[in-house]
């Protein structure tokens, strides 16, 4: 084991000066409204519960107008409303206790200068970015006092500049706003609980083990997944199953029930809000989306590491470092070896497989940020074997460095400036813009198709011919269905036998049902869903929709459906519907397809419903 030497002020002066290039990042890329997308729902506990005195969220009219007064989203996809009128916040609650300091800051200076004190006006703004960066700052001294404490000083200066300006967590600590995202926050509470950690395994005194549990159950009530939090404070300084007993008959049953009791004191929090709004003490508040969720069974380990999408080790390829840095950990420091080992092999398990790996718009792989504290140890491990070797391998590896640094400090530039997309990288296009100071609308053909966030897209017809190619499947009604065997027409009809008649109490015609794989190959396709139906009465009294969704274990997601009044109907004849519908980005690919005609009033006639699937001839 490494033997521990007290810091010399070379290795600060480094660390004031990786503050410093914080602060100019902090300055040039100060947020126009940091209290938007996923802080805003984040943040959405604090003005409702102590200005708006509505945590229910009942004044939908009040969220509407905040929207439209600040911009702070473009659809409300923070919160969703329940069965009994109430709404309820999408995240749990952590992030909006670590905001409160400075959002009641925001309130006092909003009530003193005159702006709106109504949660979200300008005071309020400003306080929270200061206060993320103020927890930037926290999270890099606490990451240098537990780092000098295992390393040399010079290991330490190269920890400092590997974690700070060659990864990801720069752009994503104070860029446009990144600071206020839960992952800064992890960072900082992560490098705090590794400390905290430290001084109980050392000291063993009740209010370290005390605040080892409160990290702990803020970590976990930020993101609920990190409740693997609790073992650093379990797995510190733990050599063997041997050693592990040993360290929990040495707490005891008295600070144990510490840990717990502070724990569960953070985590009540988020159980209290459950039960108020929803009536239920646990809650899924991402059930209402199926399209997202863990595929335990199916892990993106391989596009969460190397994808050009969003490759960890692609963009941020430091951390290969660290991986390699856990071999000399083993040998050198196994009481901090199982600690680092398992949390990392955890959590990356745990990330990789959510299935949306991507994790919306972000430099490489954001959600892998909180563990970077952790990640130094092994770092450092590595590091210091490059300083036991000759001279050549030193300059070597310090110059490779010193490059990785520079294309993270670049990149993170091409990323701020538009040049860099944060959720639609391709290959091709990685290329076309690597070194780039500028982007062209040729190479911006080769990102990954867009997707809107409101789920419905336009596609332009001129274009299917040059960049498509088409597929079609159909359901004409020849074949009688026992389903329906009053309900086929064999007088009124487009093509074929029959035409199908939709009337009470039939108001669904068989749904054209395919898997995803069935479908297409291909990264994305449009599809484009079509009948002939032959209405009785005028367009705006009918109440029919033309519908496209996809199914997951029997729950839909991106449902989107065209009401028959919103196209030129004549009635008394046939007339052709048609929309297109782009495929979302599938939570599985045995993910069902499926499109129908849904009739909820009256009579309706039905003939020759299709789709035709247009799959991109070139992808990116």
């Amino acid at each position: 084991m490494l033997s521990i030497k007290k810091s010399h002020p070379f290795t600060y002066y480094i660390s004031l000066f990786i503050l410093t290039i914080y602060c100019l990042v902090f300055y040039m890329y100060f947020p126009a409204n940091i209290l938007a997308w996923d802080t805003f729902g984040y943040y959405l506990y604090l003005p409702s519960y102590f200005i708006h005195h509505d945590l229910a969220l009942h004044d939908q009219a009040k969220i509407q107008h905040i929207i439209e007064t600040y911009n702070n989203t473009a659809t409300f996809y923070q919160a969703f409303p329940l069965a009994t009128g109430d709404w309820v916040i999408k995240y749990t609650a952590g992030s909006a206790i670590m905001y409160s300091p400075f959002f009641f800051i925001g309130h006092c200076c909003a009530k003193l200068t005159g702006y709106a004190p109504d949660g979200f006006s300008y005071p309020y703004q400003v306080a929270i970015t200061w206060g993320s960066f103020l927890y930037t700052v926290i999270g890099m001294w606490y990451v240098l006092k537990f780092t000098t404490s295992l390393f040399k000083d010079a290991v330490c200066v190269w920890i400092m500049i590997c974690v700070f300006l060659a990864t990801n967590y720069l752009i994503h600590s104070d860029a446009h706003g990144q600071g206020a995202m839960t992952h800064n926050y992890l960072f900082t509470l992560y490098a705090l609980l590794l400390w905290w950690s430290k001084k109980a395994n050392k000291q063993k005194k009740s209010i370290q083990v005390v605040v080892c549990g409160l990290l702990c159950g803020l970590i976990c009530l930020v993101r609920p997944t990190e409740i693997i939090a609790v073992l650093i404070p379990l797995l510190y300084g733990i050599r063997s199953v041997k050693s592990l007993m040993e360290k929990i008959r040495t707490f005891g049953g008295l600070k144990i029930g510490l840990f717990a009791c502070s724990f569960l004191l953070v985590v009540s929090i988020q159980f209290m809000y459950w039960k108020t709004i929803t009536g239920s003490w646990l809650f899924y508040s991402y059930a209402n989306n199926p399209g997202e969720g863990f595929e335990f069974f199916h892990p993106f380990i391989k596009e969460v590491l190397f994808s050009f999408r969003k490759g960890w080790l692609l963009y941020t390829p430091i951390m290969a470092f660290a991986l390699f840095g856990f071999i000399g950990l083993f040998k050198n420091n196994r009481a901090l070896f199982y600690m680092v080992f398992v949390f990392f092999i955890l959590d990356f398990y745990i990330v990789s497989s959510w299935s949306c790996w991507w994790y919306a718009a972000s430099f490489g792989q954001r959600a892998l940020i909180p563990a970077y504290p952790l990640l130094a140890i092994p770092l450092g491990y590595f590091i210091n074997w490059v300083f036991e070797k000759k001279l050549v391998v030193r300059l070597s590896c310090s110059i490779i460095i010193l490059l990785m640094v520079g294309l993270n400090l670049f990149q993170s530039w091409q990323m701020t400036a538009g040049i860099l997309s944060p959720s639609d990288m391709s290959k091709t296009y990685y290329f076309r813009t690597f070194g780039k100071t500028t982007v062209t609308d040729e190479d911006r053909k080769y990102l990954l198709v867009p997707r809107s966030i409101t789920g419905y897209e336009t596609f332009l017809d001129t274009l299917s011919k040059d960049h498509f190619k088409a597929k079609e499947i159909s359901i004409g009604f020849e074949q009688l269905n026992p389903a329906y065997p009053a309900n086929y027409n064999k007088v009124n009809k487009v093509a074929g036998q029959y035409s199908l008649m939709l009337a009470s109490p039939v108001e669904y015609t068989p749904a054209i049902d395919i898997p995803y794989d069935s479908l297409t190959l291909k990264y994305y396709a449009w599809v484009k869903i079509s009948a002939w139906v032959f209405p009785t009465k005028p367009a705006e009294q009918l109440q029919a929709s033309l519908v496209a969704t996809f199914i997951h274990k029997k729950y839909r997601y991106k449902y989107v459906d065209k009401e028959l009044n919103t196209f030129k109907l004549i009635p008394g004849r046939w007339n052709y519907i048609s929309f297109y519908y782009q495929t979302p980005e599938i939570r599985n690919t045995q993910d069902r397809f499926g499109a129908f005609l849904w009739n909820r009033k009256d009579t309706l006639l039905v003939d020759d419903l299709k789709i035709e699937v247009l799959e991109p001839k070139i992808e990116p």
